[in-house]
């Protein structure tokens, strides 16, 4: 079994570590003495859709492949008229034609050997030939560390623009986008390097990588490294932050919370939250891989068995409909029937203005409905 990915990168780090390796400086010495993983499913697709893109041919994709391609394409068209980027030369990763390929860029150590290297996956060249701009696509629904603190991004545009392989070297300024069709808060991520930045990068790049290519530097789990950590289920450092947290949880129940909560900074309060939104995450993929020893062993978990629930899907609403009001009447119809407001608002829309739709559907009926606040919830501050 291998790993695709480490092996083009002769096992050192890559620029799409970078976020994780950076933040945990230990984890990639750990995680080698692991056994290799095969590439996964979710790569495999993406290489897939990033070859169509490359191509500009969507026809061999699945419906919902071809979604995300298009919603691809949709953002790198915006990004290019938005930064002047129109006759551009392009070249594209995995591309079938030698002189539109892009080749995998390695970085050396002064000894001369590989010390870490990157991948881009579409690089665009402008007219004035000082100007390059850089695309990564992701494709999955993970979410990305945003692009002023991504790594990787900075990676790709230090390749890109300082390394003499690359066909866009030697430019003035780089354009990065991340363009994620997935992502909840927004379709793609802009940022633009000059040749200052992209030196000071290049210059800390180069100063961690060859910490971690040193060995023996400190493990710190944080959400971002321990994510797809190979090596979690065995890291010391890893497993005492989980019991901790677990600990923490337990005095939360004790002191039915108030008590800690209103001896912690504010700050010490906002890494409590993160620290749940971690456990979550890791109570569910242990929940997940106890379902998959229980599928394939309905007695693995003592006390446990497997369950399934069925859905009930109308096949053809109209049709239901129709077959309700026949048989039942109207009035059992209306029953089985939940009205929507937004449903309203968004019939009437197709007639005329969304302001209007709404204003109508307000002034009609009025004193039939209000506004009603929803439960309050936390949601991660960007600022």
């Amino acid at each position: 079994m291998s790993n695709k990915h480490d092996e083009i990168a002769l096992f050192k780090p890559s620029g799409s570590g970078f976020d994780a390796d950076f933040r945990c400086l230990g984890k990639r010495e750990l995680e080698a003495k692991m056994p290799p993983e095969e590439d996964s499913a979710d790569a495999a697709r993406g290489g897939v859709i990033h070859l169509a893109l490359a191509l500009s041919d969507l026809s061999g994709l699945s419906i919902s492949d071809e979604i995300t391609a298009q919603r691809c394409m949709y953002a790198e068209s915006t990004v290019v008229n938005e930064y002047n980027f129109e006759g551009y030369t392009a070249w594209w990763e995995g591309h079938p034609d030698d002189d539109m390929t892009l080749p995998r860029l390695f970085e050396y150590d002064l000894d001369g050997n590989p010390a870490w290297s990157v991948q881009r996956e579409a690089l665009l060249l402008d007219g004035t030939k000082k100007r390059a701009m850089a695309n990564d696509y992701k494709t999955g629904f993970s979410r990305t560390v945003p692009i002023e603190h991504n790594w990787q991004v900075a990676s790709e545009a230090v390749a890109a623009a300082l390394n003499p392989q690359s066909p866009t070297c030697g430019v003035d300024e780089m354009v990065v986008n991340l363009i994620h069709p997935h992502h909840p808060d927004s379709l793609y991520e802009t940022r633009v390097f000059n040749t200052e930045e992209l030196m000071m990068c290049s210059m800390t790049i180069n100063g961690w990588v060859e910490k971690i290519n040193e060995g023996g530097q400190p493990r710190t789990p944080n959400s971002i490294s321990c994510q797809f950590c190979r090596a979690k289920g065995v890291c010391p450092e890893y497993k005492k932050e989980a019991r901790r947290l677990m600990k923490a949880i337990k005095d939360e129940h004790e002191t039915k919370g108030f008590a800690e909560l209103l001896a912690m900074t504010k700050k010490e309060r906002g890494r409590r939250m993160d620290e749940l939104q971690k456990l979550g995450d890791i109570i569910k993929a242990m929940k997940e891989k106890l379902v998959q020893l229980a599928i394939g062993d309905g007695t693995a978990v003592t006390g446990w068995k497997l369950s399934q629930k069925w859905n009930t899907v109308v096949t053809d609403e109209a049709k239901a409909m129709r077959t309700t009001k026949d048989t039942f009447g109207q009035v059992a119809l209306s029953h089985a029937l939940k009205f929507s407001v937004p449903g309203l608002i968004d019939f009437l829309k197709k007639d005329m203005k969304a302001k209007e739709a709404k204003e109508l559907v307000e002034k009609q009926l009025k004193g039939l409905i209000r506004y009603k606040p929803s439960d309050k919830f936390l949601i991660k501050d960007k600022k």
